[in-house]
């Protein structure tokens, strides 16, 4: 973890202009001296990687670096936030601070001369420990690693064929009436990988007309589950949050009446759930099921007379060939290593997860006797231990690049079995600095390597896919998860308070870095019990709808003054903000409920600002003018509300643009905002979504004539309207080159539309939702790129894809189609 924020404190120096300190005394110069001595540390830990678990010494020595890189990190920042204190204030406000200005400063020169004198001391005992100063760039096989995507592996389950069989048959056949079949193991077992195998079998989608997966988890909330639910067998419906579960009860009763329908709960801990959901279940008499998987053997029996499934440990054979195909992916398995490598597994004792955990392990490392030998003994000593599993993966955690730690730590946030967005998740990342630049790839691709290269040890799970292949969603076994909170807390890198009713009993007046709480938002906030002046980010997922006060405000700006990460979910509404939130001069990332019309004052404040996500379901308004001051914004994401831009474009416009916005949505595209961006509002952007009604009539050539960078285009109609409008007065050679993705939404259809959309010379994605249409007919020569096709919920005719290298229909477009979703 230190070296992240080494790297983030030597940047963040790197980039101060001497001259704006001269005022302070010799500060300046405290801080240049103090990079370079930040930068040397940085080679130090990275030379002793991998070091800290031979020699207890070194682990003492990374702590104290740890320790001092915290204090330097709380010293610079709280300087800086300072120094932009003073600069908004009033020349009279100088006068009257100046003393206590002065005083500040000496403080944090003092300060910077202790911790400069602890990093000498350390320096001083490096060479008992035979760690030798390199360079401390980037590891090389990790860095070749991110210059590729991750190498698919063979997706064919390892093991418990004969269950699976077995359990399908029982969903196929059998008694008419409602059944509820139960998987039953300890964690790491393999439970939820033999549900996801059956809820993904072709058999199972076409002999159940619905189908939902529910994952529940320790900490249920009943109207969540049934809302969850709902979203799976009826998708699109708005306001289920706002229901009691008497009505849910109904609704969800309506959407299974008369359907062949399989639901399945994933890790059920409690037998009061069950009997809180099961009401809501309708026998139907028509071969329905419910699948349940449960580490607690009591909880499968209370919800059913059936017998459960008991899964087994693997036995050797089936660990030997789980073991190899996640090492080595279809290569020989090399003669000198198989000895060893059956001597590992005979100490991961059959359980699946800690046999792929090491296994992908070992396939990042060199293929070497020594490397396996190390890993041998250090499984080996763990062997015996009350938390003997644990240990065994932590193995690979302390194994990682030290780029990838901080990243994976972050996984601890969440809560269990949550389904993390991909988005959001590489969003925090960015804003907390996590992400290096790495050649000619943009910070977002480096980020989406370096989630792929947590996918590929195992340490993190792929979920639902992109229209491009890419992770829409993903998760972390509960067995990963205890692992990640456990060592995040241990360097003091973040604290997730779920289970506990006063987090102020647990906390006791520690100092974390960061803080995700999934249950009392406001009295965590408000607690004065444990130290927030360190507080980098808060995030919250509470699940009961609230309000926050004044109070709540007012700790936040006055205490949490370092935040760089403010997330306070869905269940927080927000109705104003006050104006000394601008306080929190380091936020970077801000995201919220806003149960109001406009966007609150005090936001466009925050000149740090670089990712803006504002949930809602209603209308918002922004002011241009107000907007433009947010220079850093790099993504405003507006949710699923409709926002419209107020202001006058050619007054303000080019004298001062947002030249790092990379992504907006929801955006109306009025004259308003249409002039904005002939005028140059967003030069930079790269993805644009707007949604539009008949009363405006807009073409997309003032868009493609000004957004030279636009790869990603999506158009939501609310209404029925003429399409012809669209690409009104827009000709085949203004077509832009880089625009690879177009998504059309809730909207009628005509064959000059499909035209049109297939003369786009690089369009390698094309998704249509929601379209009403008499047929599809693709013109010769159309769609030349277009690598996937996405259908969603068409309602009209036939669609017909021809592709030439399966029918022979050489004359027709899409050559080079490899993905159909319908």
């Amino acid at each position: 973890m230190a070296d992240s924020i080494l790297t983030n404190l030597a940047q963040q120096l790197g980039a101060l202009a001497l001259e704006e300190y001269k005022v302070s005394k010799g500060v300046g110069d405290d801080l240049k001296s103090l990079e370079k001595e930040l930068r040397f540390m940085k080679k130090f830990l990275r030379n002793s990687e991998g070091k800290q678990q031979d020699h207890e010494l070194v682990e003492e020595l990374v702590n104290q670096i740890k320790e001092v890189a915290f204090e330097a990190e709380d010293i610079i920042e709280t300087f800086l936030l300072n120094v932009e204190t003073q600069r908004g204030r009033t020349t009279f406000g100088r006068v009257l601070h100046g003393p206590g200005y002065a005083m500040m400063l000496h403080g944090v020169a003092k300060r910077i001369d202790a911790i400069k004198a602890d990093i000498s001391g350390i320096y001083a005992n490096k060479e008992k420990y035979g760690i030798e100063i390199g360079e401390g760039s980037m590891n090389p096989h990790f860095e070749a690693t991110l210059q590729r995507r991750r190498k698919e592996v063979d997706e064919e389950m390892v093991g418990f064929e004969d269950v699976t069989n077995t359990l399908l048959k029982q969903l196929t056949e059998g008694s008419i009436g409602l059944e509820i079949i139960s998987i039953v193991g300890m964690g790491g077992l393999g439970k939820t990988t033999i549900a996801k195998t059956l809820f993904n079998n072709r058999i199972i989608k076409d002999h159940f007309k619905s189908h939902a997966w529910v994952s529940v988890s320790e900490e249920y909330n009943t109207s969540q589950v049934i809302t969850d639910i709902l979203n799976r067998v009826a998708p699109n419906m708005n306001g289920l949050e706002d229901l009691g579960n008497d009505k849910l009860k109904e609704m969800l009763g309506d959407r299974l009446k008369d359907k062949k329908y399989i639901v399945f709960l994933d890790d059920v801990w409690q037998q009061s759930m069950w009997d809180e959901v099961k009401a809501y279940f309708p026998n139907n008499r028509n071969g329905s099921r419910i699948v349940i998987t449960t580490r607690i053997a009591q909880v499968a029996r209370h919800a059913s007379h059936r017998e459960p499934h008991f899964l087994r440990f693997f036995t050797p054979e089936e660990s030997w060939e789980l073991f190899e195909k996640n090492v080595f992916r279809g290569d020989p398995f090399p003669p000198n290593l198989k000895s060893l490598g059956m001597n590992i597994l005979e100490r991961c004792k059959g359980l699946p997860l800690s046999i792929v955990v090491i296994a992908s392990m070992l396939a990042s490392q060199e293929k070497s006797e020594r490397i396996w030998e190390r890993t041998l003994q250090d499984v080996s000593v763990h062997l015996g231990k009350d938390e003997a599993c644990l240990e065994i993966l932590a193995l690979s955690y302390h194994n990682l690049p030290v780029e990838l730690k901080p990243c994976f730590l972050y996984f601890a946030a969440f809560p269990e079995d949550h389904e993390m967005s991909v988005r959001r998740l590489i969003a925090l990342w960015l804003a907390e600095g996590f992400i290096q630049p790495l050649g000619e790839l943009t910070l977002e691709e480096v980020a989406e390597s370096y989630l792929d290269a947590l996918i590929d040890r195992s340490l993190v799970q792929g979920g639902t896919l992109r229209a491009d292949g890419g992770l829409k969603t993903c998760r972390i076994h509960d067995l990963i998860r205890d692992l990640c909170i456990r060592e995040a807390k241990g360097e003091n890198f973040m604290w997730a308070a779920s289970k506990i009713s006063n987090p102020s009993s647990v906390l006791n007046k520690s100092k974390p870095r960061r803080l995700s709480v999934h249950r009392h938002t406001t009295r965590t906030i408000l607690s004065k019990e444990w130290e927030p002046s360190s507080m980098r980010a808060f995030l919250s997922f509470e699940s009961q709808n609230t309000y926050v006060s004044s109070t709540f405000w007012k700790k936040l700006y006055t205490e949490y003054k370092l935040l760089r990460v403010l997330d306070l979910g869905v269940a927080i509404k927000i109705e104003t903000m006050p104006d000394n939130i601008s306080r929190l001069f380091n936020l970077r990332y801000l995201r919220f409920f806003l149960d109001d019309l406009n966007i609150p004052y005090a936001i466009y404040y925050l000149r740090n600002l670089q990712i803006l996500f504002v949930e809602g379901n209603a209308s918002h308004n922004i002011s241009m003018g107000l907007l433009l001051e947010l220079q850093k914004l790099q993504q405003l994401i507006l949710g699923n509300s409709i926002t419209r831009l107020y202001g006058n474009p050619t007054t303000m416009l080019p004298k001062k643009q947002l030249n790092s916005l990379r992504a907006l949505t929801s955006i109306y595209p009025d004259s308003v905002f249409e002039c904005a961006i002939m005028n140059g509002l967003c030069p930079n952007l790269r993805k644009l979504s707007v949604c539009c009604s008949k009363d405006h009539e807009w073409s997309l050539k003032n868009f493609l004539a000004s957004l030279h960078h636009l790869q990603s285009l999506k158009i939501s109609f609310l209404d029925a309207f003429h399409n012809k409008i669209i690409f009104k007065g827009v000709s085949e050679a203004e077509l832009p080159l880089c625009l690879t993705k177009i998504t059309l939404k809730l909207s009628g259809w005509l064959e000059d539309v499909l035209h049109m959309l297939g003369k786009f010379p690089n369009l390698r994605i094309l998704k249509l939702v929601d379209v009403n249409y008499s047929g599809l007919t693709i013109r010769e020569g159309s769609f030349p790129r277009l690598h996937t096709l996405h259908l969603d919920n068409l309602r009209g005719g036939k669609v017909t894809v021809h592709r030439p290298s399966l029918h022979g229909h050489a004359e027709l477009g899409c050559t080079q189609l490899h993905h159909l979703f319908c």
